[in-house]
Parts: C-alpha cells; sequence; structure tokens
C-alpha cells in the first residue's frame, strides 16, 4: 500500500512539475515572438514585424503588449487609423496603461486630432505625472485647442523639470504671448536662447515681439541673429530689412530686401517694399504707411498703392 501512494506522489509531482517547466516554455516562447516582432520593428521591417504580430494575435488575441507594439509598426508606417485601432484594442486589454494612453496622444496629435489628444494625453499625464514627455504634448495640444493658460501650465511643469529643454522654454514663450504676457515672453526666449545659442525660432520670436514695441535696436539684433541662423529664410531676411530701414541703415536693409527676394523669387511683394526698404521714398505719408503696412501682409499690394499714389501728389 505504502509502494501505491509513493507511485501515486511520484506520478502527480511529475505531472506539476512538467505543467510548470511546459508553462514557462510556453511564457518564454510569447516573449521571444514578441522581442523578434520588436527587433524587426526596431530596424524598420514593418511588413515582416505585422507578418509576426498578426500570427501571434491570432493565437493570442488578448496580448495588450502585442495590439499596442501593432499600434506602433502602424503609427510608424503613418496608418494612423490603423494604429489608433490597434492602440484601442491594446487598451481595451489594459485599461490604465500608460504607454498606451501616451501612443493614442500621439498619433492623435499627428492626426491634428487635437480634442483626442487631449484627452489621452491628460490621461497619461494623471497616471503618471512624472512623464515629462507627455506634459510637453500636452503642451502642445493645449496650445492648439486655444488653452493658452494650460498651455503655461504644462510647459512651466516641464522646464521645472527639465531646465535644459530649450524647446519647451519657446513654447512657454508662445504660450504667453497668446495672453500678451510679452515681457514673460521675453524671458522665456532669453532662457531658451542661454541654454542653446542656435535655437533660431527663440531669436525669430524675440526679434517679431521687439518690433512690435518699437524696440528697434533689440529687434534688429535679434534678426541680426536669426539670419545668421537660418540664412535661407526669406521672412527673416524681410523683418531685419524692415528693422534696418527703421533703424536708418538703408545700404543694409536694401541688401536684406534683395536676399529676401533672391530666395523667393514667387513673392510678388517682396520687390514692391524695395523703393522703401532703400529710404527712396521718405514722405511722412509712406512711413506711417509703411509701419502699418509691413505689419499685416494681406493688405500689401493695397498699402502700396495708396503709397505711391500720396508720394506722386505730394512729388507734384
Amino acid at each position: 500500500m505504502k509502494v501505491i501512494c509513493y507511485m501515486i506522489f511520484i506520478i502527480i509531482f511529475s505531472f506539476i512539475c512538467i505543467n510548470t517547466a511546459l508553462g514557462s516554455d510556453y511564457q518564454g516562447d510569447l516573449n521571444n515572438t514578441l522581442d523578434y516582432a520588436k527587433s524587426l520593428y526596431l530596424i524598420g521591417d514593418f511588413n515582416h514585424s505585422l507578418e509576426v504580430l498578426n500570427t501571434f494575435i491570432t493565437q493570442n488575441p488578448d496580448n495588450s503588449s502585442a495590439w499596442n507594439l501593432k499600434g506602433l509598426v502602424f503609427l510608424a508606417e503613418g496608418s494612423y487609423d490603423s494604429s489608433i485601432d490597434s492602440f484601442h484594442k491594446a487598451l481595451n486589454f489594459s485599461p490604465q496603461d500608460a504607454r498606451i494612453l501616451y501612443n493614442l496622444g500621439l498619433t492623435s496629435l499627428y492626426k491634428e486630432d487635437y480634442v483626442a489628444s487631449d484627452y489621452y494625453f491628460n490621461r497619461t499625464v494623471n497616471s503618471n505625472p512624472q512623464n515629462i514627455e507627455a506634459s510637453f504634448y500636452l503642451g502642445l495640444v493645449k496650445y492648439r485647442l486655444g488653452q493658452y493658460n494650460e498651455s503655461i501650465k504644462q510647459f512651466k511643469h516641464v522646464t521645472t523639470a527639465q531646465p535644459d529643454d530649450s524647446n519647451a522654454w519657446v513654447n512657454l514663450g508662445m504660450a504667453y504671448e497668446k495672453v500678451e504676457r510679452f515681457d514673460f515672453a521675453l524671458t522665456a526666449y532669453d532662457t531658451a536662447i542661454k541654454k542653446d545659442p542656435s535655437h533660431a525660432k527663440a531669436w525669430f520670436n524675440k526679434g517679431i515681439i521687439y518690433s512690435r514695441i518699437k524696440d528697434i535696436h533689440n529687434a534688429t539684433s535679434s534678426f541680426n541673429n536669426y539670419t545668421r541662423l537660418e540664412p535661407e529664410d526669406d521672412v527673416g531676411w524681410f523683418w531685419y530689412a524692415k528693422n534696418l530701414k527703421l533703424d536708418n541703415q538703408m545700404n543694409e536693409s536694401t541688401d536684406a530686401i534683395k536676399k529676401a527676394i533672391s530666395l523667393n523669387p514667387e513673392n510678388q511683394e517682396y520687390p514692391n517694399y524695395l523703393p522703401l526698404f532703400s529710404g527712396q521714398y521718405t514722405d511722412p505719408i509712406s512711413e506711417y504707411l509703411f509701419t502699418s503696412l509691413s505689419n499685416n501682409s494681406v493688405l500689401g499690394i493695397f498699402g502700396l498703392f495708396i503709397i505711391f499714389a500720396f508720394v506722386s501728389v505730394i512729388r507734384r
């Protein structure tokens, strides 16, 4: 009897051990398959990665990691709708997974679906306030939605956590501009430049603010730095020319507007500014219309017609 009991015990114990081993091997196979699909994704072999994932998901339809990876593959291919569909399926099996929420927010942002992106990035940040990248993107989305104070809140959080992030400082400055806190905006741009003196957008945005508040010296200096960093941007040369003209640097102003014309010969307005920027017209009415005109390019051609009409009358 003891021998029989002992044999039964051995059989049961062996069965348990075998099942445990098989379960471990099975889990290992799952991980190996996903790792293989991931490696294909990382080297850009998206078609083969999808083939592996589709086979895997057929056998394991409730595996959120597989659905999430499939969404990333579609995202890399630019198939945003398919990407979102895969992320939604992943979220069904892991409703609080911050990775999936983040991926949904990012894909919605790429689709310019800012409402959906706002929803998912909010959930991401709420579930993990330390996810600074999610806070950065949430700040961008809030800006796009016109929620500028909320955008400021997010970018302040990012710049506090990552004070060397010059892009965050520039975006903070842009949000401050929208609520007309130009002093704070300039401080943000100055900080961005301290972190990265080659950040062209910070110089350009500074120049625009200084130009609008009639600080011509600082505006000219800002656009000078911008055109050195972005010498192929005709818009930068136009603004540089305008402020050089206002600073009575006529030769430099002429050279700058000629540079803008050469960079963008299809812009039909630039040649019309050449007589103004070269100082050919110096009548008070011309000067007044020039300062208003260059701040509103939509009225450019009509304003120029008015200028030329008044100048011709005055000169007669």
